[in-house]
């Protein structure tokens, strides 16, 4: 699957939203040396029945294992550094 290049109503580019089951890093470019995603803003658990999911939104998030996110993975360009009132 390749990323999907979002266009405004001119026809402009506007931004790149990944395809499912593909990590950000590669479609944004490395973030910080050393950061992982768990450590991002972006990265989330999401409870569904009785499993945990962890899940980016900069991905789409589906309710199941197909998009799962892993935290280990090295942080994108979009990294954003939680603080300590966001965890």
């Amino acid at each position: 699957m390749v990323a999907k290049i979002v266009r405004g109503w001119d026809g402009a580019p506007i931004g790149i939203v990944p395809a499912k089951g593909e990590n950000p890093m590669l479609v944004f470019g490395y973030g910080p040396d050393g950061a992982t995603c768990k450590d991002c803003v972006h990265f989330v658990r999401l409870r569904y029945h009785d499993q945990t999911y962890r899940k980016c939104n900069l991905r789409k998030i589906t309710h199941g294992k197909a998009s799962d996110h892993k935290a280990a993975w090295p942080a994108c360009k979009r990294y954003e550094a939680r603080t300590e009132a966001a965890q």
